[in-house]
């Protein structure tokens, strides 16, 4: 079962795998962490709240639903 990180949204085979993308990119040591508080952006959606702008917006991408309907203007699969 695939592994998906919250903080931006990505896939990963398995938990070890989504452990160290968290370390690796979202990690406040990192030199490309934000510098603006962590989850500071939030889905109007949702509410998800996510570091970047660019996380949210790959976020936004994805299916919304409420209950078991899409919600409306959101992308649906199919």
């Amino acid at each position: 079962m695939a592994e998906e990180c919250s903080e931006c949204g990505a896939s990963f085979a398995g938990p070890a795998d989504l452990i160290g993308h968290v370390k690796r990119a979202h990690s406040p040591t990192q030199t490309n962490a934000p510098e603006t508080p962590k989850h500071l952006l939030a889905c109007a959606l949702c509410g998800q709240r996510f570091p970047s702008r660019e996380a949210l917006a790959a976020h936004n991408l994805r299916p919304h639903y409420r209950g078991n309907r899409p919600v409306p203007g959101t992308p649906t699969y199919g």
